[in-house]
């Protein structure tokens, strides 16, 4: 018994190192996404890096990806937006918000089919936040795709869910 003791006390004292590093590297992670959030309110680039950072230091850093994303979107670099919202949605695939930032983004790019695809999986979550802008912008991708009858009701759901812009957007695509 006595020699496997030494044995013994080096595996509790690898648990506990390697706990704490993981600890560490997750603390480091959440402040690198933290600053990344502050420097994306003022506007100021290297949030990218931060948000690189803490996806280095933690892979499944789902709201990083999605911050990172959002960085992309609003550079109009959907391509890459896309990249990090599937990896996303590949780490959680019911993060709505996820599935909702990807089918704006594919709107975006003016891939209808597959925004159409992104907003009708979309419209079937529990999670029914999303569900209007995703009539809204569903109906709007139909409307662009010469499937006005589709873009027509879904405008329709869209206003029943409270999503005002759709009457804009009914009015010149249902006439």
């Amino acid at each position: 018994m006595k020699k496997h003791l030494p044995l013994l006390f080096l595996s509790i004292i690898t648990c506990i190192a390697t706990a704490t590093a993981q600890t560490s590297a997750d603390s480091l992670a959440s402040a690198s996404y933290a600053r990344g959030v502050a420097k994306m309110d003022l506007k100021d680039s290297t949030a990218f890096d931060d948000f690189a950072k803490a996806i280095e230091l933690k892979p499944d850093y789902v709201k990083a990806y999605i911050s990172r994303g959002s960085l992309y979107f609003r550079k109009e670099d959907y391509s890459s937006a896309l990249r990090d919202y599937d990896k996303a949605i590949e780490l959680k695939p019911d993060f709505t918000q996820a599935w909702y930032l990807k089918g704006l983004a594919e709107f975006s790019k003016k891939d209808y089919k597959a925004a159409i695809v992104t907003f009708t999986k979309i419209i079937g979550f529990p999670d029914q936040k999303y569900t209007p802008g995703c009539y809204y912008f569903r109906g709007l991708s139909e409307a662009y795709s010469f499937q006005k009858a589709d873009a027509c009701r879904d405008f329709d759901k869209a206003l029943e869910g409270g999503y005002k812009d759709a009457a804009d957007a009914k009015a010149t695509y249902c006439q």
